[in-house]
């Protein structure tokens, strides 16, 4: 996929030299050549230059609410109350969303609507003095990094912002509801480590859910965690502090309308996962 010539070369020596019995060799390509003639293009068909791509946003939005694992809901967190108006909206990926991941979990997007976006879509206040401070934050940060590439390399994390108390508390007193998205992107030609800032939570990203979880449930409001990953993460040691977590992988180009979709309950999410944290 697609190889390189000294792949190739391994091959036909190993066969030479006995090492790879022909058949075997035979029937792999087989199985190649047999997925080929099936598809569209070797029947001839004729494809557009001029797809509806508003339609496809639209199947790709379904796709990924669909897909989303509700991993905890205590006392009916969600979807949210309908009188819920204001959300405060914590973590970088709430505004820096991830749509997918390096290399071949990567996705061509023609915009990416944020976690933030999507809920200011779905007609929900997201505080801007909060949404102010991130974006100070985030580009503060990344002027001072070189311009991301695609394809396989490495994404270094932007370090999660340190949110003072007195702000969490003001966040508290303001908004309706807390929601804190903790992202992580991975993809293709890299393991995943069992680290913090990988499959787990950063002291600050564990700090985080803490401070917000305590200050909206003290005044008697609810707390919900979006995991905005590619992949499992630890969950077992910080679950008991939202009121609701939420997995839901990385959404590609509507994933912020997909989410707001789940959290707003116009779309019940139906997907499940086999792992337990």
């Amino acid at each position: 996929m697609p190889g390189r010539p000294a792949q190739r070369e391994t091959i036909l020596k190993a066969v030479q030299q006995g090492k790879l019995d022909v058949r075997l060799l035979d029937a792999n390509v087989e199985r190649i050549l047999a997925g080929l003639v099936r598809g569209p293009r070797f029947k001839g068909y004729r494809y557009s230059n001029k797809p509806d791509l508003p339609a496809h946003a639209a199947v790709g939005r379904q796709a990924a609410s669909e897909g989303m694992v509700l991993l905890k809901n205590a006392k009916g967190a969600l979807p949210l109350a309908r009188e819920t108006k204001t959300v405060a909206a914590f973590g970088n990926a709430a505004y820096d969303t991830f749509s997918g991941g390096t290399g071949s979990g990567d996705v061509n997007e023609a915009y990416t609507v944020s976690i933030a976006q999507g809920l200011e879509k779905a007609g929900y206040a997201v505080n801007p003095d909060l949404t102010a401070v991130y974006a100070s934050y985030l580009k503060l940060v990344k002027a001072g990094r070189p311009a991301p590439s695609r394809g396989f390399s490495r994404y270094v994390p932007i370090a999660e912002l340190e949110v003072p108390a007195d702000l969490v508390s003001s966040m508290a007193a303001l908004s309706d509801v807390a929601v804190v998205t903790i992202g992580r992107n991975a993809g293709e030609g890299r393991d995943r480590t069992d680290t913090e800032g990988d499959f787990r939570l950063t002291e600050g990203e564990r700090r985080l859910v803490q401070q917000v979880s305590a200050a909206f449930q003290a005044k008697g409001k609810k707390a919900v965690v979006i995991l905005n990953v590619g992949g499992s993460v630890e969950t077992a040691s910080w679950r008991d502090l939202p009121d609701a977590i939420l997995l839901a992988w990385q959404g590609g180009q509507e994933a912020g309308s997909a989410i707001a979709d789940i959290l707003s309950g116009k779309v019940n999410p139906s997907g499940s996962s086999p792992l337990r944290s």
